[in-house]
């Protein structure tokens, strides 16, 4: 089920409840989903806490529930965890307590008055207090005894979305959102209903194989002199152990490697450039319908060339009745751009090149502004299309147009080809056409 924001409402299912019937469905979708604490009275405690690191890159939010840790290099802190951290949160009478395995440093924010306590010293937490310890920073920005998770709409990349969801049991009805996102397995969400709870969980659903694939090396190349990728390959083992079956196979952009059922593409890679992505397929029927949809599509081609009624046949049947002379009249209209072409070619005193030449020069391989490697009749025809607006010039093709601008620049600075699109600015050069000569441009100083 893909889920966007312009059609959140795609999922819709009835369960059965411990024999009470509960509809779910999708009522909204939240792209970059941003997780709020607001006050709930069946919500679980939640301490929305911001630490910052010796020398780090700002503050950063952390939102704990009871049992979750915070685990980050030099420091942790865990809210009724059950393990060793450097702070541990706990609750007593409705009150928020910390104790610290090392020196402790509280700050009021108002007069930057410090107070130290020693390890093991239970400190009742107080709201936008700053604390420190060994260099790092924190403080409690609130804490709900009672509340549950909203989802907002974040204006940065959170790589975290939300399916909002609506559960109807005939009677109540209530509205959760459940985070999660695409290749990810999700958070599981419990929804507390009249006869027992519904858990709901939004994301990639874990498939186990009865194989397995073991990366043996990655291999990545670039484009030469650029940092753009040109392939990337995999080498794997495909193990079986059921068969004893152990291959050493490759699977790069142009290889898959199938096996019972399964297709695994080259997809993309680590960061590091030491782990591969592979993206999975298996779907036997929709690859069978679609080859059959293609043989249909070619057969409909066929049986129309064939057809005496289609209107290949047709127009097949009039062009047989087209005279002679009106053929003759069509090539002869047809040769006057040509002529044309060729007169004002000769007419702008553009020397001629050789065909070999030329052939030889378009032939040549170069980098592209991409970092691609083509060749350059490929660039020659870009070049003389973005100036020019057309695919040759006074008669030239664009290998040839390049290749005589390399070779006679002072007659080509000349030649009026560059475009002009926009009146006002054709106006403010003083040209009257569309077109004006690279001199033009400049004035006798070389000044644009």
């Amino acid at each position: 089920m893909l889920f966007s924001e312009l059609a959140p409402k795609q999922f819709s299912a009835k369960f059965n409840v411990n024999g009470q019937k509960v509809k779910v469905k999708t009522v909204g979708y939240i792209e970059n989903a941003e997780r709020k604490p607001v006050p709930s009275e069946n919500g679980d405690p939640i301490i929305d806490f911001v630490f910052s690191a010796p020398g780090g890159q700002g503050m950063q939010s952390f939102l704990f529930r009871k049992g979750e840790v915070l685990d980050y290099p030099g420091f942790s802190a865990g809210f009724e965890a059950g393990q060793e951290t450097a702070i541990k949160f706990f609750r007593e009478n409705g009150q928020l307590y910390m104790t610290s395995d090392s020196i402790l440093e509280e700050t009021t924010m108002a007069n930057q008055e410090t107070t130290s306590f020693e390890p093991g010293d239970t400190i009742p937490t107080k709201n936008m207090f700053l604390y420190g310890l060994n260099g790092f920073r924190f403080l409690i920005r609130n804490f709900l005894p009672n509340a549950k998770f909203s989802a907002v709409k974040s204006q940065n990349q959170t790589g975290e979305n939300a399916a909002i969801v609506e559960i109807s049991d005939g009677i109540n009805r209530q509205t959760v959102p459940v985070f999660g996102m695409n290749n990810t397995q999700g958070d599981t969400v419990s929804v507390p209903l009249g006869n027992g709870e519904l858990k709901l969980a939004f994301g990639a659903k874990p498939i186990f194989l009865s194989f397995s694939i073991f990366l043996k090396n990655f291999q990545l190349e670039r484009y030469p002199g650029s940092q753009s990728p040109s392939s990337f390959a995999s080498d794997v083992v495909l193990i079986d152990e059921s068969v004893g079956k152990r291959d050493d196979l490759r699977i790069y952009m142009n290889n898959t490697l199938t096996y019972k059922g399964y297709k695994f593409f080259q997809s993309s890679y680590d960061t590091d450039e030491k782990g591969t992505i592979l993206s999975v397929n298996h779907d036997m029927w929709g690859t069978w319908i679609t080859y059959i949809g293609y043989a249909l599509l070619i057969l409909g081609f066929i049986l129309s060339l064939a057809n005496k009624h289609s209107y290949f046949q047709f127009s097949a049947r009039k062009l047989k009745r087209i005279s002679v002379k009106t053929i003759l009249l069509v090539f002869a209209l047809g040769a006057l751009p040509i002529l044309n072409s060729a007169q004002s070619s000769s007419a702008a005193g553009i020397p001629k090149i050789e065909a070999t030449t030329v052939d030889a020069f378009s032939r040549l391989w170069v980098q592209g502004a991409d970092g691609r490697i083509e060749p350059i009749s490929t660039l020659a025809s870009e070049i003389v299309r973005k100036v020019s607006r057309k695919s040759s010039l006074y008669g030239k093709s664009s290998d040839e147009v390049v290749l005589s601008m390399m070779t006679h620049p002072e007659i080509w600075r000349t030649l009026p080809f560059v475009r002009v699109s926009e009146k006002e600015l054709a106006n403010e050069l003083g040209i009257s056409g569309n077109t004006i000569a690279v001199d033009q441009l400049f004035d006798m100083q070389g000044n644009h």
